[in-house]
């Protein structure tokens, strides 16, 4: 708990602690006042008294259910400014969430996209294998190379997207992709 939190509590305690003695006080005072005979000069002399005693009771209470007033409200100021804190740190949360998501979907395609890529370079370099190099095995390579650099554009793309967002984390796991994806050169493949 903060300090200033810590403060508004022990404010309002003080004040509800005032309160309420003043307020025992005033019961206290009340029941003798109503409690007392009064048949003789000193019992009128006591209850006159009791009831000067109840009216200087009654304006402490006052004042001290105004400083518990002017707690409580204070209190409640503090709860409002903190709820509108949250709000907007739930509200980032959302954003921030939002983001990562986001990030989190476009790393899925690309880790997809160059799975698809690792698969099409295996089934060419068994191809390659089989019936050696030939025009269109060179063309299907040269093809698959442009998609690969195509791919390590968009990957690029999102690691900028993702260290934009501050997300380092995720920028540094597709930068893998990215760099795996220009080391795998086809024409190394035809070699």
């Amino acid at each position: 708990m903060s300090n200033k939190l810590r403060l508004v509590k022990s404010e309002f305690l003080q004040a509800a602690e005032a309160f309420d003695s003043e307020l025992e006080g005033f019961h206290r005072l009340v029941d003798a006042t109503l409690r007392g005979p009064l048949n003789s000069v000193k019992h009128l002399e006591r209850a006159a008294n009791s009831l000067n005693q109840v009216a200087d009771c009654e304006q402490r209470l006052s004042a001290a259910s105004q400083v518990l007033s002017a707690a409580i409200a204070n209190g409640h100021a503090q709860q409002l400014a903190q709820a509108q804190r949250l709000q907007e740190r739930a509200q980032l949360i959302s954003l921030r969430t939002s983001q990562f998501h986001q990030l989190m979907e476009g790393y899925r395609t690309l880790g997809a996209a160059a799975t698809a890529l690792n698969t099409a370079t295996l089934e060419l370099g068994r191809k390659k294998k089989e019936s050696g190099t030939s025009a269109e095995l060179v063309q299907e390579f040269q093809s698959l190379q442009g998609q690969m650099l195509k791919v390590a554009q968009t990957a690029q793309e999102l690691v900028e997207a993702a260290r934009g967002a501050e997300f380092e984390d995720i920028a540094r796991q597709i930068d893998a992709i990215r760099q795996q994806l220009v080391a795998a050169s086809a024409p190394k493949i035809l070699r």
